[in-house]
């Protein structure tokens, strides 16, 4: 009974923390309808901030380092926000989605310029004396700092209720809540009022940050913890509605700290393609198959967002269910007819009895490909018969690849933990190190893309595409002809999802590997970007920008490690406001340009 105590104060504890996130990304979120996805490195701001005070004050006066962080913390996140919604969310205002990218775009920079600053590793801060022990209450042990993070949590609750209830400026904020439009024509000057509710939001997820130091070490990556959670409370809890934050955020603490609790211990191209092994080494051959493998993938993501409106942020989740379902075949195979090793380090007597059928290569092949399918058509049901869309439905998809990633590391002895499946080093009794083996894995995934992009292709063009296409821009209209838009988005979801399990399938055996890290929220929104940059809605732009970024990673990150992530995030933030469309976008108004400047001359030059 005391332990269940503890776990429920530390559940709470946390939940402050994700109180204090989700406050300040409800009012901009509601207000703006901007889903601000560089809200978690304000976190790290405000947690680096605390650092940096606690540097410059010494150990003399590290005693006041933790109460003077919280206006510099507050001031310092709260600054960075108004800028990026002064330089950027301003300029991109109406288009929420693409408001998600750009800013996805300012976190990268964000992360990779503290790395730079502070270091890759974590910091650990001093804890002020004040700070040191706790009280026992029946049992349960409650430390002064996490007592501490509870206060400042009801602290900033009140104080923010007290601002909108009683304040011109909250007044403001809620007459823009209700109704921009009216309070606009009231007079309320609604960018002023945008900036300074970004600044509060922003300033609030800075004491969350300083807060955070308290818990323990913090690092580049810290605000990224604790972002989905906190749009989960925003969703649940309502947009702007304090009352809802609050219970959603405890609600959500605690049940995170039990989950976990309870989890620990069980826890024309084509010929161009089939020259390309003549010319390139085993090394640069096996490189471009992991590329292609990606664009299958990242076709897939095109059908579903480019054609079909619906940004998925958690196909990381249908990628990996192929790629695991391919490893646990290799795996076997590898492991003859012992148990594999993970298993038996793990403690493990046996194979689980859901393993024993991917000892067969063609049932392995069949779930790369319908597994995920089927989950994404049951979500796509569930979700699409309830008219969730747009922000509401990206963000289901990023916390259900969560969810995901979460249950392979939790459980170890199944699944491999973090760690994952590794060691294949076979394929069908083939060497998969051979230079050869990996040759035949290139023209085989070469011809998969060809046979993908032909059958998107046709799909789309087909009646079926055209409705997709009428469903992505006029669904109501669409539904009022007659027509059943929720069956058609989730067949289109669930090819999409199917043809992410094949790009997972014919990545594993060229890497050798797959663990959790590569399918998990930061790497489903990195597929979001090869889409983004490349062209959504065209076909021909998903596989170019899937290749183009991969290849581009690869070469910036040998030669300037660090550059990569500078690299990434401006070019996102760049094409999301200058060509929305993507590179294959511009090129096509490049061409529409020069083809009215000629075609004038032409007509001159014949008269």
């Amino acid at each position: 009974m005391e332990q269940l105590a503890t776990q429920l104060f530390i559940g709470l504890s946390i939940g402050a923390v994700l109180l204090m996130v989700a406050v300040g990304l409800s009012v901009t979120f509601g207000q703006m309808n901007v889903i601000n996805m560089a809200h978690g490195e304000f976190i790290m701001i405000g947690a680096y901030s605390a650092y940096v005070t606690q540097a410059v004050l010494g150990e003399d006066l590290a005693g006041w380092s933790f109460l003077t962080a919280l206006p510099v913390a507050f001031v310092a996140a709260g600054v960075i926000g108004v800028l990026v919604e002064h330089l950027l969310i301003r300029r991109l205002h109406g288009r929420v989605l693409d408001t998600l990218l750009a800013t996805w775009g300012v976190a990268i920079i964000l992360q990779q310029a503290a790395r730079d600053i502070f270091g890759a590793p974590n910091v650990q801060l001093m804890r002020p004396e004040a700070l040191q022990g706790g009280i026992t209450l029946a049992g349960v042990n409650m430390p002064f700092t996490r007592l501490t993070i509870l206060g400042l949590a009801v602290g900033v609750v009140v104080l923010l209720a007290l601002m909108i209830d009683r304040l011109p400026h909250g007044r403001r904020m809620r007459a823009v809540l209700q109704n921009r439009d009216l309070a606009e024509a009231r007079g309320v000057n609604t960018s002023r009022v945008d900036r300074v509710t970004f600044f509060v939001g922003s300033g609030l997820a800075g004491l969350a940050g300083v807060a955070v130091t308290l818990l323990g070490p913090v690092g580049p990556s810290v605000g990224t913890l604790y972002l989905v959670d906190a749009f989960l409370i925003v969703i649940v809890g309502g947009l702007g509605h304090l009352r809802g934050a609050v219970v959603a955020a405890f609600a959500l603490g605690v049940l995170n700290t039990f989950v976990e609790f309870s989890t620990s211990a069980t826890l024309a191209r084509a010929a161009v393609l089939l020259m390309v092994p003549v010319v390139m080494s085993g090394f640069e051959v096996s490189l471009l198959t992991r590329f292609l493998a990606l664009a299958i993938l990242a076709v897939g993501l095109d059908l579903a967002w480019g054609y079909g409106g619906m940004l998925s942020l958690g196909h990381g989740l249908f990628f990996g269910l192929g790629a695991y379902a391919m490893a646990m075949h290799l795996k076997l195979e590898a492991a003859g007819r012992d148990m594999p090793d993970f298993m038996v380090w793990s403690g493990r007597s046996e194979l689980p009895w859901w393993w024993e059928p991917f000892r067969n290569a063609g049932f392995a092949t069949a779930m790369a490909l319908l597994l995920p399918a089927a989950v994404a058509a049951a979500m796509g049901y569930f979700v699409f018969r309830n008219r969730i869309r747009g922000a509401y439905f990206a963000i289901l998809t990023q916390a259900t690849v969560v969810v995901f990633t979460i249950l392979l590391v939790g459980y170890q002895g199944y699944t491999g933990g973090s760690n994952g499946l590794t060691d294949l080093e076979t394929m069908f009794g083939l060497d998969l190190g051979a230079v050869s083996t990996q040759r035949l894995l290139y023209f085989v995934t070469a011809g998969a893309l060809v046979a993908v992009y032909l059958l998107a292709r046709q799909l789309v063009r087909s009646r079926w595409g055209r409705l997709l296409i009428a469903v992505r821009d006029t669904e109501d209209r669409v539904r009022f002809l007659g027509y059943n838009p929720v069956a058609i988005k989730v067949v289109a979801f669930a090819l999409s999802a199917a043809l992410a399990g094949l790009g997972g399938a014919l990545f594993v055996p060229v890497v050798g590997i797959v663990a959790p890290e590569m399918l998990g929220a930061v790497a489903s929104i990195e597929m979001v970007i090869w889409v983004a940059l490349g062209g959504r809605g065209s076909l021909v732009g998903a596989i170019l920008g899937a290749l183009l970024v991969n290849y581009a990673q690869f070469t910036i990150s040998s030669v300037f490690p660090a550059g990569w992530s500078y690299a990434q995030g401006a070019l996102l933030v760049v094409v999301i406001v200058a060509a929305p469309l993507g590179l294959v976008g511009l090129l096509r108004s490049a061409r529409g340009r020069f083809d009215s400047r000629i075609v004038p001359t032409l007509a001159t030059k014949e008269r």
